[in-house]
């Protein structure tokens, strides 16, 4: 199942973010974590914790 987590009123430009997030896109959540780790942008950092985010509701839901 697919679960969705959204970072609203972002200061980053879409631009800016959107090579950052195809980049993770469609990896594992580690593997997503692990590469977002060593980049320097904050854009990277943004999409960092709504990983994150989308990872403790599909805990939450209990299934992960």
């Amino acid at each position: 199942m697919i679960y969705k987590a959204k970072h609203r009123f972002a200061d980053v430009a879409p631009r800016k973010m959107r090579p950052i997030a195809s980049m993770v896109r469609g990896r594992n959540i580690d593997e997503a974590l692990e590469s977002l780790k060593f980049l320097p942008n904050r854009g990277a950092r943004l999409i960092e914790a709504v990983i994150k985010s989308a990872a403790g509701n599909a805990e939450e839901q209990g299934c992960r």
